[in-house]
């Protein structure tokens, strides 16, 4: 017989996965600053197997808020799949994600990469033919179903053939009533996880009916873990949307991309998760899409509309300044003619330059979360080789340091009319997508 979870012991393995610091509370924050709630899931050993993840729009919410199911879901599998990554949130182990009530989401699902997701199915489902056509398309792309909150004489019966887990709500239900529960879901050799076990009878239950799976605030409470995120403008994502068909080369592609720093750090976490050479580095943005499939990317796009928080809003003035710095850099690259300075490379790193302000990464996370090409990594980490040099000589440029700008001027071949003519096309170019104006944005007059 397999030794039974204890609380204490089970509670110390919970807290195992890395624990995030919450960015410092300012009033407004919430908005840029994504949450999920993630709280484990123990076997009878007291082992960590899976986590629930938890849609939260706060940090101070200790519970979700579904006035839009679909949006939440997709807020969880945003913050999963690009904004926290599935590494830091739940590693290699299935994740619960709630699923809205009329399963849209499966109408999305080719976006994602693989993933061991199972999707909880709620209680006020209606049962017809539309959602049954969903459930097929949840399982036919790779996931599994959970039935969330499964009751005595649940309406939900004649969905058990079709998934794989069931929920059910310890504080809810007598000793007798979940024995008869159990057999129902044993004859379709579902895995039963009960839920809310609170206390010591909850657990005691657990034990005595031999349930797989456990979760609730006798084991461990959720952890909520979170990240700055850019805003999503919606009016950015429908522009990209707009002008990527059939006919759309992946250079193209990129040139829009570029124009929206989140959206490219978005791509490039999906290229990182659906590469099929885990030594494959990612050198420009071109290449990420290439990775990612014109299909998938599409995808991805409508997705992430469901995500969108700032309809009709300005942009981020870090997004704005880390596309200027993107595509300041390529021009300078393109105006040192040096073969170790390749312009994509450059304008990558000039776009991700910013990405632990954006984000609240640290450096060395951004490079290993995006597997970068090593001229990349090198200018990000220590300013090294001459992407690095180029990489100071912006920097300067935006600090106003005239000593800076010209030592680095010299130490790459370049002039001070190479950079005001890179500057003044870069305003241009920048000019097009913003009203909204930064110190990057404007050339240095010095002398």
């Amino acid at each position: 017989m397999p030794p039974t979870a204890q609380a204490h012991p089970a509670s110390e393995r919970a807290a195992q996965p890395p624990k995030l610091p919450l960015p410092p509370e300012s009033e407004g924050q919430d908005a840029r600053v994504c949450f999920v709630g993630r709280q484990p899931i123990l076997d009878r050993q007291g082992r960590v197997v899976a986590h629930d993840l938890l849609f939260r729009d706060s940090r101070r919410a200790t519970e979700a808020c579904f006035e839009a199911p679909l949006a939440a879901t997709v807020q969880v599998l945003v913050a999963t799949f690009c904004d926290l990554g599935p590494e830091t949130l739940v590693g290699t182990q299935p994740a619960f994600v709630n699923a809205d009530p009329d399963l849209e989401i499966a109408e999305h699902l080719a976006a994602l990469p693989a993933a061991p997701l199972v999707f909880d199915v709620p209680a006020d489902v209606v049962i017809d033919d539309a959602l049954l056509e969903r459930i097929d398309l949840i399982r036919s792309a790779g996931f599994e179903l959970c039935l969330d909150d499964y009751g005595y004489k649940d309406p939900r019966e004649g969905l058990l053939p079709l998934v794989q887990y069931a929920k059910v709500d310890f504080s809810r239900h007598k000793s007798a009533e979940l024995r008869k529960i159990a057999r129902t879901l044993n004859e379709h050799q579902l895995t039963r996880v009960a839920t809310r076990i609170e206390n010591a009878r909850g657990q005691r239950i657990f034990e005595q009916q031999e349930w797989h799976l456990a979760l609730g605030y006798f084991f461990a409470h959720p952890e909520q873990v979170a990240r700055n995120r850019p805003s999503m403008r919606r009016s950015r994502i429908l522009e990209l949307l707009g002008c990527i068909d059939e006919e759309t080369s992946a250079e193209e592609i990129a040139k829009q991309l570029k124009r929206v720093p989140h959206l490219t750090m978005n791509v490039l976490s999906m290229a990182n998760l659906v590469r099929d050479d885990a030594a494959q580095r990612i050198e420009s943005v071109e290449q990420a899409v290439v990775m990612v499939g014109r299909d998938r990317l599409m995808r991805w796009l409508h997705l992430l509309l469901f995500a969108s928080d700032d309809p009709n809003g300005l942009a981020d003035p870090l997004c704005q300044l880390s596309s200027t710095r993107g595509s300041l850099m390529e021009r300078l690259a393109r105006a040192a003619h040096d073969p170790d300075l390749n312009p994509d490379r450059a304008g990558l790193a000039g776009l991700l330059s910013l990405a632990p302000a954006l984000l609240g990464l640290g450096v060395k996370e951004v490079c290993r979360k995006l597997s970068l090409e090593y001229s990349i990594e090198k200018a990000l980490l220590r300013r090294e080789g001459p992407m690095g040099e180029l990489l100071s000589l912006v920097e300067c440029r935006e600090a106003q340091d005239s000593k800076g700008i010209a030592h680095h001027l010299d130490a790459l071949g370049l002039d001070w009319p190479d950079l005001e003519r890179a500057a003044l096309e870069t305003i241009g170019w920048n000019d097009e997508l913003s009203e909204v104006r930064t110190l990057g944005d404007r050339p240095i007059r010095l002398g």
